[in-house]
Order: structure tokens, then C-alpha cells, then sequence
């Protein structure tokens, strides 16, 4: 017999440390489903990627375009290009 957890009951008897610890728990390796969600939607923009394939913009396809219920996170200040530009330079200081 399969032992089962009345959600509601958990809950009232779980502290603010740990109802916390939780959260933060699924915020590195999310409960659920979320997890397999964001592991195929990397695939499928690897994937994607592979095959060019552009979205409605001309843009690559991401992982976000296959996340659509999900927020996508701002863009890293600085452009891409310079991004590589800065790389490079490092790469070229090292040898």
C-alpha cells in the first residue's frame, strides 16, 4: 500500500524555515514536471538550432519559444558581440 501526504496537513505543520528551504529547493531542481519541461525545452532549442530554424522575428529558436507559459528572463547587459569581443581578447591575452 502506497503511503500518501495530505498537502493541507503538511503545510500547517511546516515552519516558515522550511516552507522556505522548499522554495528554494525548486528554485535549483524544480518539482514536478518543471524540471523534464525546461530539460526538453533545452533540447528542443538545441535541436531547433541545429536544423535553423528562425521564429516569427528571424530570430533562432530558444528554449523560451518552447517555455511560452514561463516568463523569459532580461538580456544580459551588453550586446552578444561584445560578449565575444571581450572573450576573444581574453583568449588572445592567454595564448
Amino acid at each position: 500500500m502506497a503511503h500518501t501526504v495530505h498537502v493541507d496537513e503538511m503545510l500547517e505543520g511546516m515552519t516558515p524555515a522550511q516552507f522556505n528551504e522548499w522554495r528554494a529547493k525548486d528554485l535549483v531542481e524544480p518539482i514536478g514536471h518543471f524540471g523534464t519541461h525546461e530539460i526538453l525545452s533545452m533540447i528542443g532549442a538545441l535541436i531547433a538550432s541545429y536544423l535553423g530554424s528562425k521564429d516569427g522575428e528571424n530570430n533562432p529558436v530558444d528554449q523560451w519559444h518552447f517555455q511560452w507559459w514561463k516568463e523569459r528572463p532580461p538580456e544580459p547587459e551588453g550586446s552578444v558581440e561584445s560578449m565575444f569581443a571581450a572573450l576573444e581578447m581574453i583568449g588572445a591575452k592567454r595564448g
